[in-house]
């Protein structure tokens, strides 16, 4: 994508409707405004690439750092779509999933550019590789990785939104797909980072159960 496509893009955020988090986010906003200047701010634009970067180390994320930055946007959305998609009742037929549609065709033309095309056309050279980010094995999050794969894979946006649909479904809406265990704290919810894998030796006294249900059989 050229440069008058990458800015109509950004500019297209301020016409979405349910994902507000992206129309709002504060590195997309600087990147459109920077964009729209000609005295580009190298500054700006290495500050962002730090942002790009932070996050994808923090989510154990490789490949390109602009789109594991909107996978991240879009996961973490808490909206009254995805909300009522983590529990199954977006239907084809409903408005909700029509409003949907419109915002993801809109955010499909964000993922129709790569974080190369982004530095190449901000005047920055050399960092076309951060399209492909690595990461050491121990930094690596394979879950998520495996989570975040099939989201918008495709450049039909139906297709993305059936996919989403489904990632909402499976592993719900904001922080319930940050994590596979939770803890209550200062009243809310909060996830734990890295969690260990639960054996048998963790469950208090599950020998005694154990025992009643093998009785009954």
């Amino acid at each position: 994508m050229d440069h008058t496509q990458i800015r109509n893009a950004l500019k297209n955020c301020e016409k979405l409707i349910l994902f507000q988090e992206i129309k709002t986010n504060s590195l997309i906003l600087n990147l459109k405004e920077n964009l729209n200047d000609e005295n580009k701010s190298e500054q700006v634009l290495t500050d962002l690439i730090y942002q790009l970067i932070d996050l994808s180390i923090r989510e154990g994320l490789q490949g390109d750092i602009w789109h594991n930055y909107l996978k991240k946007i879009i996961t973490a959305s808490e909206n009254i779509f995805s909300l009522k998609a983590e529990k199954g009742e977006i239907t084809a037929e409903s408005s909700l999933y029509k409003l949907a549609a419109n915002d993801l065709k809109i955010i499909n033309k964000l993922f129709a550019f790569s974080f190369s095309d982004l530095a190449s056309i901000s005047g920055l050279t050399g960092f076309g590789y951060l399209s492909d980010f690595k990461l050491a094995a121990s930094d690596l999050n394979i879950e998520k990785e495996e989570l975040f794969q099939p989201l918008f894979a495709s450049s039909n946006h139906e297709d993305n939104l059936e996919a989403l649909l489904d990632f909402y479904y499976q592993h719900g809406a904001s922080i319930l797909n940050e994590s596979r265990a939770f803890y209550w704290q200062n009243n809310k919810l909060s996830r734990v980072n890295n969690p260990d894998s639960i054996t048998f030796d963790n469950l208090i006294s599950y020998q005694n159960t154990q025992k009643k249900t093998d009785r009954k059989y």
